[in-house]
């Protein structure tokens, strides 16, 4: 073996020529594994029809070409529908508003011409009573109905489906009547009691009696069907009158005047005047062609019945406390009164004036013997004791 010394060349061409060959494959196969496609993870393997399945599901997709879904991974997949679902609700919200405030915009662009027809109200109906509802303001629709309207509005009848909503033989034949007339000034919720139906006074006398002629309310619950039934067959009646609706979302809103009849006898009579206050009031508007009593408005008309009325008939009963302790299973509790009891036992040793409570109230050593049914609070109080005087 030959050593050469560094720098010489090669001792033959055929030496050098091996060492060329190997370089040059170890040159192409790196160039070979260059060339070839690179997969992480990708959907490349995806068929053209697999794509079109995608994008049946996806809707999102249908927006990108074939090549780019190609080179999506599954998880970049469903993070891009994800995100697409998210900005459609976004969309869809603002749509909600906008197409509110486009329908609004085009009311007046957009206005339905009503051809004249045939009426009954029983078998032909015009297709004016299919229209959309008015947008305008409910007093706007009272005064444009007062224009058109004869005074005391149209013949009543008493056919209307009151069994749909439940409230079938609520209503007395006099309390259709009235309800029929704007202007009618007899309008009474009581005419909607329905312990008036069998009553033979109001059936006997409908076409003359009056509203004193129908009971009162027993107890609040019935006045609250009574008005949920005015209520609904206003809306049977006349459509475009909203006055009664705003007379029953004060009372519901306010829970029926609570904080000031709350402890009150008869709640129901109160409330049924007030009621019937607000109808005569509604029906004086009418006449005059002014805009019925709101429900933002019924709060001051409230506050001046309730003031006029006569102080003695705001009083709580005195045996009312006791009837609601024996309604809602309660203990009623006595009033506290400063007078030693164990005294009047002859159970005290202490002297006058040491005696106390468990609270540390001074307790009187007189007579507790009860003087007033009525008023426990009363007692003899007199320089003796119970046990030993009152036998």
């Amino acid at each position: 073996m030959k050593v050469q010394n560094a720098g010489d060349p090669p001792e033959s061409e055929d030496e050098e020529g091996v060492i060329n060959d190997d370089q040059e494959k170890g040159s192409s196969s790196k160039k070979s594994d260059d060339d070839q496609p690179k997969n992480s993870g990708g959907t490349a393997g995806l068929t053209d029809a697999d794509i079109e399945v995608l994008r049946g599901k996806f809707p999102i997709l249908r927006e990108l070409s074939t090549g780019f879904i190609k080179g999506l991974t599954p998880t970049e997949l469903m993070n891009l529908e994800k995100a697409s679902m998210k900005r459609g609700q976004a969309e869809r919200f603002k749509d909600a508003e906008d197409k509110l405030t486009t329908n609004r915009q085009d009311l007046g662009l957009s206005a339905t011409d009503v051809k004249a027809g045939v009426d009954d109200r029983w078998t032909r109906l015009h297709d004016g009573r299919f229209l959309g509802g008015a947008g305008c303001s409910a007093t706007t629709l009272w005064l444009t109905a007062r224009e058109r309207i004869e005074l005391e509005g149209h013949p009543p009848i008493s056919t209307y489906d009151m069994a749909c909503m439940g409230l079938a033989g609520y209503i007395t034949p006099r309390g259709w009547i009235e309800l029929a007339n704007p202007a009618s000034s007899k309008l009474s919720i009581r005419l909607f009691n329905i312990n008036n139906i069998t009553s033979r006074q109001s059936s006997s006398r409908a076409a003359s009696a009056v509203e004193d002629d129908a009971e009162d309310f027993t107890d609040l619950a019935e006045f609250q069907l009574a008005l949920r039934a005015m209520r609904s067959a206003m809306m049977l009646v006349m459509p475009w009158n909203f006055s009664v609706a705003a007379l029953e979302g004060f009372l519901i809103n306010s829970r029926y005047c609570r904080e000031d009849i709350g402890a009150l006898d008869k709640q129901a009579q109160i409330l049924t005047q007030f009621a019937d206050y607000i109808t005569k009031e509604n029906s004086s508007r009418w006449r005059n062609k002014e805009p019925f009593i709101t429900a933002g408005e019924m709060r001051s008309f409230w506050n001046a019945f309730f003031l006029a009325r006569p102080q003695s008939q705001l009083t709580k009963k005195k045996n009312a406390a006791s009837k609601f302790a024996k309604a809602t299973g309660t203990k009623e509790k006595s009033a506290f009164v400063d007078i030693c009891f164990h005294w009047n036992r002859g159970q005290c040793n202490r002297a006058a004036g040491s005696c106390t409570s468990r609270m540390g109230t001074v307790l009187r050593h007189v007579c507790d013997m009860k003087i007033d049914r009525d008023d426990p609070s009363k007692r003899c109080e007199g320089d003796h004791q119970r046990c030993t005087f009152h036998k």
